[in-house]
């Protein structure tokens, strides 16, 4: 997108923002982000879908409730928030009506699925995007987890691509597009989080690192569900997943994809896939903080005015939560009842021998993953290597910027350092 335009978009949302703080002053409030406001824009259908389910209820309710309106949170924010929610409530309107229309959907095999488990910023896009070399994998793209009915293959998948491009670089533009494109550019075409999927269950995890607002109650119940509510929650997953991959010949290919530790509760992930293998990549924790950091101060940017920064809080937030992604991934490890008989469920990559030898790795990983690592898929996944070898721009920030240091960091990561000896 040109320069001058996105100069324009900007000024758009800043002259908004003001008039949006301008009218708090007396009152008004641009786009509440109320019940009644969210159900007086849904469709009939949408709103009753938001009805009869009293965990999207609740979640909602303690988003907004949380939500600050005069500190942090400007109008665009709360415009661009409702719109998303909206969005996700018509999406399961549209879930509905595909399941009802071709129960087949239902029947589509997920055998031996693959799930990246692990830290953010640990090399799990690169890994993944260098497996989904191999088609042999079906790699779910950023634009299918978005838009995941009717499934992708039947209907206008061109249009949906073409929107979901225009939205991602609109929505790059508010996050800063070259800060987008040196940390993790959004590209619709490239396999993504699984967080996408879990959303439609108004599963806002991520956005706990938002606000200060809701580093409490909000952060402790979007991280903490019911297990009954998570249960339903991968239920739910395998069926949209099952939908991305109704007309991708899957009695031929293999599920693969990936999720941050923040987002699944791998019991209940494994209750819905019994027979899923788990990699989980391993990055020293300074350059997990830094890159990790980045990406946060960079994606919150949108909900925010355009000057504001709130780096240390971003930092406060962050190393919190990845402290709790630590604790969560070690007790995945020391619990028998997840372990697997006959195949190995966890598999362990360290971000450095991925990257130095990235070919010797895969090679160890398919021989885990039981699929053969044949010449084709060494020659596709050689080529992916040599045209994006210079392609990651160097980072330019610190730990200090966010109020953190080497050694706290460290001190916070010191169990899980141990336990799966990380690297330095």
């Amino acid at each position: 997108m040109h320069i001058i335009l996105r100069f324009i978009i900007l000024t758009i949302k800043f002259i908004v923002d003001w008039i949006g703080d301008f009218l708090l002053n007396f009152g008004v409030v641009l786009w509440p982000l109320s019940e009644d406001s969210l159900t007086s824009v849904i469709s009939k259908e949408a709103k009753m879908e938001y009805e009869s389910h009293k965990y999207l209820r609740d979640s909602f309710q303690m988003f907004s409730n949380n939500l600050p309106l005069r500190t942090t949170f400007p109008a665009t924010g709360r415009l661009f928030s409702r719109i998303w929610i909206k969005r996700l409530l018509e999406l399961r309107v549209r879930i509905n009506r595909s399941l009802k229309e071709d129960p087949s959907i239902y029947d589509v095999p997920l055998r031996r699925p693959v799930f990246i488990i692990t830290l953010a910023r640990t090399g799990s896009t690169f890994m993944h995007c260098l497996m989904a070399q191999d088609h042999r994998w079906r790699c779910p793209e950023l634009w299918e987890l978005e838009d995941c009915s009717p499934p992708p293959g039947e209907k206008d998948d061109k249009k949906r691509i073409s929107e979901s491009k225009l939205k991602w670089d609109l929505t790059s533009v508010f996050m800063g597009w070259n800060d987008v494109k040196n940390t993790h550019n959004f590209n619709v075409r490239t396999p993504e989080d699984l967080l996408f999927l879990y959303h439609c269950d108004f599963r806002f995890v991520q956005s706990a690192l938002v606000f200060s607002s809701l580093e409490k109650d909000f952060t402790n119940y979007i991280r903490n569900p019911k297990w009954n509510e998570q249960v339903e929650f991968d239920e739910n997953l395998r069926t949209r997943l099952k939908m991305i991959c109704k007309n991708s010949d899957m009695e031929n290919r293999r599920l693969l994809t990936m999720i941050h530790a923040s987002s699944v509760n791998v019991p209940s992930l494994l209750k819905a896939f019994p027979d899923a293998q788990i990699i989980t990549i391993h990055r020293d924790s300074v350059s997990t903080m830094k890159s990790a950091c980045a990406l946060i101060h960079c994606n919150i940017k949108a909900c925010h005015r355009v000057f504001d920064s709130d780096k240390i809080g971003v930092g406060r937030r962050l190393l919190n939560y990845m402290k709790l992604d630590t604790q969560k991934l070690i007790s995945m490890r020391k619990d028998d009842n997840l372990k697997a008989e006959g195949f190995q469920r966890f598999i362990d990559v360290h971000f450095k021998d991925l990257v130095k030898e990235p070919i010797k790795t895969m090679e160890s990983v398919y021989k885990q993953l039981d699929i053969k690592f044949d010449e084709d898929v060494k020659r596709t996944m050689s080529a992916y290597l040599a045209r994006h070898r210079n392609s990651t721009a160097k980072a330019k920030y610190t730990l200090e910027e966010y109020g953190l240091s080497d050694n706290v960091v460290k001190n916070a990561f010191n169990d899980y350092n141990n336990f799966f000896s990380v690297k330095a």
